[in-house]
């Protein structure tokens, strides 16, 4: 008899969810209420697609608390795509433990754990959703310390009325400490190395080509002086 009681309470408390369109929600002072009212948000969030509803999350005392879905949109109509885009930890309001990214084919593209929105670190998977070597530290929301691999969206441009569509090779950054030590440039075809830029190589060459412009204008400044240029007649 208790058991089913507390099954009956469950469902109550299942069915008088409140439930909120997010394009009748605003946000104000970090707070979300319902639009042309004071009421705070307390419930689930979704969008209405055609006459389905996609949900998102759910909202504490107007604030998101655990796990949020962003979904792939596809063609014109928005959220047409129906695959999961990303799934987002939220804790009072801020971003918190493990949040994952997808790619449109369904693997995941890399997991972030977090200590806040600006403190974290992101671990990549490959094509095939397996973790790879690649992971990166990020403090006060900039690269900080590990290797990212970065992937760049076709891009398309015309040419003598034609329409042209190619796709970027990818690349690493390595970073120590805060600073950028090297770039790798991958092979979007075979997924080989064929190019690394070394940061210490570049500021040593900047450096030589610095070096060797003052040189310069001191050897001319000699050549003035040998030729007598400011010197004292006796």
């Amino acid at each position: 008899m208790q058991r089913y009681l507390s099954l009956l309470l469950f469902i109550g408390l299942a069915w008088g969810q409140k439930e909120y369109n997010i394009n009748h929600i605003i946000e104000q002072d970090s707070i979300y209420k319902k639009k042309f009212s004071d009421e705070i948000v307390n419930g689930n969030v979704y969008v209405m697609f055609d006459d389905m509803k996609v949900p998102f999350g759910k909202m504490k005392n107007g604030k998101k608390e655990g796990i949020w879905t962003d979904w792939y949109v596809g063609g014109s109509d928005s959220y047409s795509g129906g695959t999961i885009k990303s799934k987002t930890s939220w804790k009072n309001g801020n971003i918190s433990g493990t949040c994952y990214n997808y790619r449109q084919n369904g693997t995941i593209e890399f997991r972030t754990e977090n200590i806040n929105s600006n403190d974290y670190t992101k671990f990549f998977y490959d094509n095939s959703g397996n973790m790879s070597k690649y992971s990166m530290e990020y403090r006060s929301g900039e690269m900080y310390q590990g290797s990212e691999l970065k992937f760049y969206k076709n891009v398309t441009y015309t040419k003598d009325l034609y329409l042209y569509n190619y796709a970027l090779d990818p690349k690493v950054l390595y970073y120590d400490k805060g600073e950028l030590t090297k770039t790798e440039y991958i092979s979007r075809e075979t997924g080989e190395v064929i190019k690394v830029t070394r940061v210490w190589r570049m500021k040593m060459h900047m450096k030589r080509i610095f070096f060797n412009s003052m040189n310069i204008e001191t050897g001319s400044i000699m050549t003035k002086s040998q030729r007598g240029v400011g010197e004292i007649k006796k």
